[in-house]
C-alpha cells in the first residue's frame, strides 16, 4: 500500500516536472531571438527562419504551453502526452541533426523517454484504440 502511494507520487511529480518544462520552453518562444546575438549555427539559422514567419514560434510556444498544462494537470495528462510527443520528437531530432550537443541530445532523449513511459503507464486506456473489430 505504501509503495503504491509512493509510486503514484513519484509519477505525479514526474508529470508535473515534464509539464513545467514544456510550459517554460513554450514561454521561451515569445522572448524573441535577440538573446542569441550574432552567433551562427545551422540551428540558429532554422530558428531565425521560423521567427521571421511571424507565426511559427508563437504557434509552437502555444502548443508547448497547452501540452505542458495538460500533462501537469494529471487528469488530462494522457491527452497532454499524446499532444506533446510530436513536439518533443521534433526537438530531439533538431538537437540530433542541427545542434549536435551531447547535453541537448541527452536532455531531449530523456524527455521523450519519459513521455513514452507515461504512455506505457496509461496503456490500458489506449487498448481499445488498437483492438481489431470486424466491420
Amino acid at each position: 500500500m505504501k509503495k503504491e502511494l509512493i509510486g503514484r507520487l513519484v509519477i505525479m511529480a514526474l508529470k508535473i516536472t515534464v509539464g513545467l518544462i514544456f510550459i517554460g520552453e513554450g514561454l521561451e518562444k515569445f522572448e524573441g531571438i535577440e538573446r542569441f546575438g550574432d552567433r551562427q549555427s545551422p540551428f540558429l539559422d532554422f530558428y531565425r527562419a521560423m521567427f521571421s514567419t511571424g507565426y511559427m514560434l508563437p504557434f509552437l510556444g502555444i502548443a508547448e504551453i497547452v501540452g505542458g498544462v495538460l500533462i501537469a494537470t494529471i487528469r488530462f495528462s494522457l491527452v497532454g502526452v499524446i499532444w506533446t510527443i510530436p513536439l518533443a520528437l521534433n526537438v530531439f531530432l533538431a538537437h540530433l541533426n542541427l545542434i549536435q550537443s551531447p547535453k541537448g541530445i541527452a536532455y531531449t532523449l530523456t524527455i521523450n523517454l519519459l513521455l513514452i513511459f507515461f504512455l506505457w503507464l496509461d496503456r490500458k486506456k489506449l487498448k481499445p484504440l488498437f483492438a481489431a473489430k470486424a466491420v
